[in-house]
Parts: structure tokens; sequence; C-alpha cells
């Protein structure tokens, strides 16, 4: 299972406190409402009252993330920060004093998931902090979300700043998406020259890059399992949320970072805390020691490569064993449909892409990129119009994938009850065009609203 086990309440606002809220199951689909009952109560058409603010999106159609049919003129309804009902409109009593959408027309997606974004990239971003007016994080922080994407998994990036950004989502001030980190990425050095991860350095450089990576630099990559056990828990005591770790360098030389000892260790200590683990591995036999090693997704995985004498490096086809092992368990691969780059490599990733995922890998959308929002909607497009993805398997990806992703798939990445109320309402239905997605209408992030460009308005039913 790829689920996260639990849930850290400092982290999360105290989510932990509400591990008692029952799951329903997916009754909506045989026309039967759906509710998450309280300790003690007992599932009804009727939702009791509450001191809790509830809003209900009415009369819209439902497409749930998990690749169900739609539920066509359903009503959600949310209670707080997460979803308390689902079912047919006339078939759910709401509570006196519930905020009524009117979704007649609209369509309600999970809010999407970018599974490989570095945000510490762009300028924009770049420049979050103290330093940084709250206005500025936060336009740019709502632009994420209004395109949709509620959550941003940041896997590479500098930790104390990364932690700081998160925090000021977290907390609501600004109002941004859901982000995770992993900080450096376990074996290489803090900034991006990883090419030359392995040169000899003098013992202030070593003492820096250990500063700047808080111990999880290329250090690690000698160390005993026992050695490398102590330094991967203490990394994990920094407050990362997920761990990316290289298992090779930036494409290049050597082909393997850790030994299969190693690797298993990262992958074990990190799933010891329910925490993901990824890799970045470029070369066939490193894609397929991490495999072997229990990873829960390869990052960019249609990317293979062999360096040239030039320094430069040519893209390579995924052999199709590795593929079909991929799939057989089931893995997650990120992928980067936008990203292409010569006309024979750009023909090899698309061939590589359609191959793991015709193998069974789990699709998940990513862009690589330190703007996630816009450029993330294009990725999930492309999953369609390049890949060959349908669109409800796109949309899959990008909802219930992407929380598989983060482990947090009991938490959000489909419209059920007692999930977070992580929701996209959009003006055309995304099954018939893809292109769709791009019409946000509303967007909910834990139940906060987000309105679009141009809000919805909602009425009150007395």
């Amino acid at each position: 299972m790829l689920h996260r086990p639990v849930i850290n309440a400092s982290a999360w606002g105290g989510l932990a406190g509400l591990a008692g809220f029952a799951l329903a199951g997916l009754a909506c689909h045989a026309g039967q409402p759906v509710v998450a009952p309280g300790p003690g109560a007992v599932q009804s058409t009727a939702v009791s009252a509450t001191t809790t603010r509830t809003t209900a999106i009415v009369g819209a159609t439902v497409i749930d993330g998990t690749g169900a049919p739609p539920l066509r003129d359903a009503t959600i309804l949310l209670q707080g920060r997460r979803i308390r009902a689902v079912g047919p409109r006339p078939s759910l009593r709401l509570p006196v004093g519930t905020e009524v959408i009117d979704g007649r027309g609209r369509f309600v997606v999970p809010g999407f998931v970018d599974a490989n974004v570095h945000i510490g990239g762009n300028s924009a971003l770049a420049n979050f902090g103290d330093a940084t007016p709250d206005s500025a994080m936060a336009r740019v922080a709502v632009d994420i979300l209004r395109a949709g994407v509620t959550t941003i998994r940041d896997t590479w990036g500098r930790l104390a700043w990364l932690r700081q950004v998160r925090d000021r989502f977290r907390s609501g001030r600004p109002l941004g998406p859901r982000l995770l980190i992993a900080g450096n990425i376990v074996g290489w050095v803090a900034d991006y020259s990883v090419k030359d991860v392995l040169r000899p350095r003098t013992s202030g450089e070593m003492a820096a890059i250990d500063s700047a990576t808080h111990g999880s630099g290329p250090d690690l990559i000698g160390l005993d399992p026992d050695s490398l056990r102590r330094r991967i828990r203490r990394y994990l005591d920094t407050g990362v949320d997920q761990i990316k770790y290289g298992g090779t360098t930036h494409a290049a030389l050597p082909d393997i970072l850790f030994s299969a000892r190693a690797q298993r260790v990262i992958v074990e200590e990190a799933h010891r805390r329910g925490l993901p683990v990824e890799t970045h591995a470029t070369t066939p036999e490193a894609m397929r020691a991490a495999v072997l090693a229990g990873v829960d997704m390869v990052t960019h995985a249609e990317i293979l490569a062999t360096a040239t004498p030039a320094g430069d490096f040519d893209f390579l086809p995924i052999p199709d064993d590795l593929a079909r092992l991929i799939g057989r368990r089931g893995m997650l691969c990120s992928l980067i449909p936008l990203w292409e780059h010569s006309v024979r490599d750009s023909l090899i990733l698309t061939a590589n892409r359609r191959k793991l995922f015709h193998a069974g890998c789990a699709v998940v959308p990513s862009t690589d990129a330190g703007t996630p929002g816009e450029l993330t909607v294009r990725a999930i497009e492309a999953l369609v119009t390049s890949v060959g993805l349908t669109p409800m398997e796109a949309l899959v990806a990008a909802t219930r994938n992407g929380a598989r992703a983060c482990r947090m798939l009991d938490q959000f990445g489909t419209i059920e009850p007692g999930k977070l109320a992580d929701l996209v309402v959009l003006a055309a239905d995304p099954l018939q065009d893809i292109k769709h997605i791009e019409q946000v209408m509303l967007v909910f992030t834990e139940g906060r609203r987000v309105e679009s460009r141009a809000p919805a308005t909602p009425s009150h039913q007395p």
C-alpha cells in the first residue's frame, strides 16, 4: 500500500484529531448518497446540522478521480475542511444555513497534483521569505491554486527556505497549495552543479556542503549500511515530507551512486516513518536497482541517458524488461510530457512514456518546473495529446495517482466523504475535451475557497 499510515499532527494542523472520522464506501455510484458519519452515528440521507460551516455544490457532475463513471446532478457537501457527503441531488437534505453554490452545468474534479516541481528555481518564488512582501507571495500562490493545482511536491531545493514557505502555506498566510518538500537530493551537492558530485573536495568545501545539505550530501555514498541508516534518520528529523535520492548523478558518470544495500536502507528508513521515496535514476541499470530496492516512484521515468565523450548525453529507449518490471510492481512514474529535446530525442522520450504507461506504470504528471500551475495543466493535457491516455485516465493520473505519490491517498486525491475538500469546479466537461480543465470557475483547498478571475456566485439556503 502506498497510503501514508500516520499523519504528523504538528505538520498538518492537528489532522490526527480527525483519525476517527469514518470513511464510507462509494455508494453514490449506486444512486445512493454517501455520508461520512460522526462517532456512533448511522448513515442517513439527511445530514445533521453542526456548528461547523457547511457549503454545498448542488447540481454538478462529479468526476471523482477514481475512474468511476461521472455522477450527474450531484451534490457535494463540505463541512469545514472536509467532504461530508456526496450523492444525487434529490436525495441529500442539507443542514439549515448551508451555503449553496449552483453547480448546474459545472463539472467537479479533485484538486490536481504536480509530482515534481522546483519552486526555488523561479524568480517569482525563489525570493519567498521575510524579505518578500506577503502580497507578492500571495499572488504567486493563488495563481497556482487558480489553475486547480492544490498540491505540489518539491523534490529538490534549499531545505531551510522550503520549510519556511511550506509552513507559511500551511498556516494560511498566504493561502497557497499544499507543499510537500524533499530538500536536497540525497547524495547530491546542494547546488545544481551535480556533474562533479564525486570530485575531490577540501575540508572547507565539505563543511559548506554538509551545512547546505543538512548532512545528506555526497559523503553518504560511501557509508556502510549502519552508518548510512543513522544519517538518513538524522535527515528525516529535519522535517522533510519525502525522500528523493540520487540513483545517478545528473546524466553523468558514475552509473550508480548507492549500492543495492544502501538503497534498501534509504527506502526502509523513509517507509518506517510513512514517507514516500523516489529516485533520480537516468540509466537503465540505476533505475532497475532503485525499483528492486522498493522505491515508490521513479522521477521523470522516461528519461534514460548515457554520457557522451563531448560531455553531453544521448537519450536511450527504456528496455522492455525494465518497463515490464515497473508495470508488474504497479509503481508510480512521474512523467514530464512537455519536456522535449531534439527531434530524435523527443521521439525516444514519447515512446518511453507510452511504453511505461502500457506496461502498467501508474502515471503521474509533473513539470520539473519552478512555476507550477498553468504549466501543470498543460502537462495533464499532454498525457492525452502526446502519451495517449484517455481524458479519464489523465484525470486519475493528476488526482488519485498524485495523492498516491504523496502517500496521502487516505487524505485527498478523490472526491469521497471524509477526505480533505480539494476540489476544482470546471465550466465544461473535461471528459469531452481535456483542454476544458483550463476553464476553472472555483477551487477549494481543504475547504477554503479560491475564486477564479470570473468567480461563481453562491446563494444561501434559508
